[in-house]
């Protein structure tokens, strides 16, 4: 089974899962399905061919988990570096994609790095609220994906997780097994991507995503009530 998923993964024209995440994957989609009841629907909006950024809202530290669990690619996230140091933990992060970021340096560093794999072919994910929702809705949207965006030509998803601030609320020591949903949006394309980068533009840009991504969440709060 090793052997044909690492062959598998030669023959993909982007960078695939190593054997460690497609085994953490597959466990975590099944505790996901059963804690959770998880779902997800839109995935196959992703360009497969290659690397695209992530835009997602943030209810709680699960989000990164639940964002990509239900994907054939790895999602690249971003953590400081002291955390690499540590032993175990470092080799883990390591190993399912995670990017170190000085946090002396954080804001250029981590666009620099976020960059770089989106043009290796990776999916990259960030949260473009810059914290947690306190409430579950959506945040005003900073600009800083704007920069990370136009340098990397690549096309833009939104993304929602609907749910998760009720499995893990702000504070809280434990994990509740709340309804949860995902909705991978309508993808900018490349094409407007690189018109909304546009000095002039910019502020259109913001907008337009948190259009996309209220819809999202609006579509995956309703899923989660109709089940």
């Amino acid at each position: 089974m090793i052997l044909l998923f690492k062959t598998a993964n030669k023959r993909n024209s982007v960078p695939g899962r190593k054997f460690l995440w497609w085994i953490l994957q597959q466990i975590a989609q099944v505790i996901f399905i059963l804690y959770f009841r998880f779902r997800s629907t839109g995935k196959e909006k992703i360009d497969s061919t290659k690397g695209g950024l992530l835009l997602l809202n943030h209810q709680s530290f699960l989000d990164p988990l639940l964002a990509g669990v239900s994907l054939s690619r790895p999602v690249c996230y971003l953590a400081r570096n002291s955390l690499f140091k540590i032993p175990i933990l470092g080799w883990f992060l390591k190993n399912v994609y995670v990017i170190p970021i000085d946090r002396t340096a954080a804001s250029s560093e981590s666009m620099k790095k976020a960059i770089s794999k989106i043009k290796e072919g990776h999916l990259v994910g960030i949260f473009p609220e810059g914290t947690r929702s306190s409430d579950g809705n959506l945040q005003r949207i900073k600009p800083g994906f704007i920069a990370i965006a136009k340098r990397s030509n690549v096309p833009v998803y939104p993304v929602a997780v609907s749910g998760s601030i009720n499995a893990m609320p702000r504070n809280s020591l434990f994990i509740w097994p709340k309804k949860v949903m995902v909705v991978y949006g309508d993808p900018f394309t490349v094409e407007e991507v690189e018109h909304l980068c546009k000095k002039e533009n910019k502020q259109e840009f913001i907008n337009q995503v948190e259009d996309r991504l209220q819809k999202c969440l609006i579509q995956a709060d309703n899923l989660i009530n109709s089940r």
